[in-house]
Parts: C-alpha cells; sequence; structure tokens
C-alpha cells in the first residue's frame, strides 16, 4: 500500500499480527511542524487515541523516581526525542492499556525516524 505525504510516496504496512487488530497511524515532522495539531485534529474527527511520543517522554521524565528522569531530560535539552528502548517501552505499556480497553485505531504523533515503530516489534 502507498500513502501520498506531502510530496513523498512512502510504502505503508499493516501493524504486527499480535496488535489484535489494531491500526497505527504514523505522522512525522520535526519540532513545530503541526504533529500534535494533526494527531489531536484525528482523534478529535474519528475518534482515534492520539499518542505523543514528546508527552510520553516528558511524563516519563517528571514522574517521582523515574531511573530515566535524567538521561530523557539530557536528551530533550540535545533537541532529541530520547533513547528509542526507553520509549518504546513506554509505548508499548501505553498502548496495551489503550488496547484493553477496546482501543482499536491508534496515531503516533513522533517516533524515531531510522527505525520506523511499526516495524521494531513494539507492540504487544
Amino acid at each position: 500500500m502507498q500513502q501520498r505525504v506531502g510530496h513523498q510516496t512512502t510504502t505503508g504496512r499493516g501493524p504486527p499480527s499480535s496488535c489484535s487488530g489494531a491500526l497505527f497511524i504514523s505522522i512525522l515532522g520535526g519540532p513545530g511542524s503541526g504533529k500534535g495539531t494533526v494527531g489531536r485534529w484525528l482523534q478529535d474527527r474519528f475518534n482515534f487515541e492520539h499518542i505523543s511520543m514528546g508527552d510520553i517522554m516528558r511524563a516519563e521524565m517528571h514522574r517521582a523516581g523515574s531511573p530515566h528522569a535524567d538521561l530523557i531530560r539530557e536528551c530533550m535539552r540535545e533537541g532529541t526525542l530520547g533513547p528509542k528502548e526507553i520509549g518504546i517501552g513506554l509505548l508499548k505499556a501505553r498502548v496495551a492499556r489503550d488496547i484493553d480497553h477496546g482501543t482499536t485505531v491508534f496515531v503516533l504523533d513522533g517516533t524515531w525516524p531510522t527505525e520506523p515503530t511499526h516495524e521494531c516489534g513494539a507492540f504487544p
């Protein structure tokens, strides 16, 4: 399946079979490019679950007792999303919880561009 994104055509892939039939839509772009705006619009318009990776990482950074807080804080100071392994773990927990509550369509706002999340075994 091909999707037209801006001026580029990308090949989309479905979610892994272990995702209980869930559909994942990834929104990629730099800081301030409108990922969150589009994600919230899709959530409001179609009742999809919008998950902001930046919000997930910031919540972990501010969580009392987080063993990852200092590392995430440093990465964010450098303008990066943070360690992929930490983010994927947090994302897995969030997706698993939402699937348990009946969510079937997820809009992922920001992922690691060198390894698309849906290809790295991220989901339950």
